[in-house]
């Protein structure tokens, strides 16, 4: 039929029962064509109108052939009997061309492995048939004709390495080394008799002590025995006086043999360095220039703890006994005279060490002897004079800085105040508490490893 059914999105429900499946397809191929050709929109352009209207005539014919039965319908599509040549993607071609030319690349490197192989192979076979097991023990032997089996460059640069070497810089080296021996050890002698007189002196000490509390111990015990009227109080009082009187008495006593002591050893380090001056006068100038002494005069006495407790000042009364007495006269037979005004008595403390030395500076001293009589002294040879520091009048911990007019200005002052001038070899946390945050001064506090 030409009408279209009304409900059009199900045109299979309307389709007659009677017709046969042929016929159905074709009144349902029909229906469909009519439908959409009344939605299509209208067009305003003349080219799309005239396009428009041919391609109407052209379903209209279509679907009056259909329903006349001059285009056959079937229910299945027959086999295609045309063949297409298919056409493979350039990509995968170009592909396909790399692919053979990196497995051509691996065959010949394969081979060439191949051919390798059996050359290390025949190699090490030689190698291994020319070895002869009997001689693999004996020792190699070179005769008189060695060096000329030689080339003539290697010949001539043996030749040139056996030469013997004459350096003047490699002698006065020696020569300095030697020097400096010389000297460390005339500072060990020094030292080894500052030890040896400082235990006799000790000694001593301990001795007068001992017979004067065993006199005093007598005393009391003939004051209990007699005193019977006195009260306690003062038999207390008068031990207590008798007590300080005696400890007033040794100290004196220690004191006045420290004193002598120090001048004695003043008296030994003076002709040392007398003795070190004869003999650089008698070494050639160069030699001389490198081993010039610091000018200081050392009072060799080291200590590490000082008096705390106060004791009154020796008179001449009680230190004349201990002069006369013949036992002392070699330790003070000679003595040097008093210090000339000009120096300034130095405490040095090495506080890593925990040592201290107390020695006489003169007015033109200079940083370098200072430092290299140091070294030697503590035997630390990293002690720098960037870091060594004094302690001004105003009670604070300065770095000299390497600096000579810095050190003679504090010797002036010191002088000129009547004071001990207090240096220290500090560590890296004295020198961050002194303020002095430098990161390459706080380097040179800490030993070369």
């Amino acid at each position: 039929t030409d009408v279209t059914p009304q409900d059009s999105k199900k045109l299979f429900k309307y389709l007659p029962t009677h017709l046969n499946e042929a016929a159905q397809l074709k009144q349902l191929i029909y229906w469909s064509g009519q439908e959409t050709m009344k939605n299509e929109k209208p067009t305003l352009n003349k080219e799309m109108m005239a396009a428009k209207i041919s391609a109407d005539k052209l379903k209209k014919l279509f679907f009056d052939s259909l329903v006349n039965g001059r285009i056959p319908s079937y229910w299945f599509t027959p086999p295609v009997t045309t063949h297409f040549k298919q056409r493979p993607n350039p990509r995968n071609e170009r592909n396909l061309e790399k692919i053979r030319s990196l497995q051509a690349a691996i065959e010949d490197l394969e081979k060439e492995e191949e051919e390798w192989k059996k050359a290390m192979s025949r190699v090490n076979m030689f190698h291994a048939s020319s070895v002869n097991t009997e001689e693999k023990d004996k020792e190699l032997e070179f005769g008189d004709n060695y060096l000329r089996e030689l080339d003539e460059d290697l010949a001539a640069r043996v030749k040139e390495a056996l030469q013997p070497v004459n350096d003047m810089m490699i002698d006065n080296d020696i020569k300095d080394t030697l020097f400096k021996i010389k000297a460390t050890c005339q500072s060990l002698e020094i030292i080894n008799e500052f030890q040896s007189r400082a235990s006799k002196a000790i000694d001593r000490f301990h001795i007068s002590a001992a017979r004067k509390l065993r006199a005093a111990d007598n005393q009391h015990e003939n004051m209990v025995k007699t005193d019977y009227f006195k009260t306690p109080e003062e038999s207390r009082k008068e031990l207590d006086d008798d007590t300080y009187k005696l400890a007033s008495d040794v100290a004196a006593n220690d004191l006045a043999e420290i004193r002598k002591l120090i001048e004695g050893m003043n008296a030994l380090v003076n002709s040392q360095l007398q003795l070190q001056s004869v003999q650089n006068e008698q070494q050639p100038p160069t030699e001389k220039q490198n081993a010039d002494p610091p000018s200081i005069d050392p009072i060799t006495h080291e200590s590490s703890v000082e008096p705390k407790d106060p004791v009154h000042k020796p008179n001449p009364e009680q230190s004349a006994p201990i002069e006369q007495n013949p036992a002392n006269r070699p330790l003070f037979s000679h003595a040097a005279p008093e210090l000339p005004p000009t120096g300034v008595i130095t405490e040095v403390t090495h506080l890593t060490s925990s040592r201290t030395l107390f020695f006489q500076l003169a007015q033109d001293a200079t940083i370098d002897p200072l430092i290299i009589w140091l070294r030697l002294s503590f035997q630390d040879p990293y002690i720098s004079g960037m870091v060594l520091q004094y302690k001004g009048l105003d009670g604070l911990w300065k770095c000299l800085l390497n600096r000579d007019d810095s050190l003679r200005r504090v010797i002036k002052q010191t002088l000129k105040n009547n004071m001990m001038l207090q240096m220290r070899v500090p560590r890296e946390e004295d020198l961050l508490s002194s303020g002095y945050m430098d990161r390459r001064l706080l380097a040179l506090t800490k030993p070369n490893i």
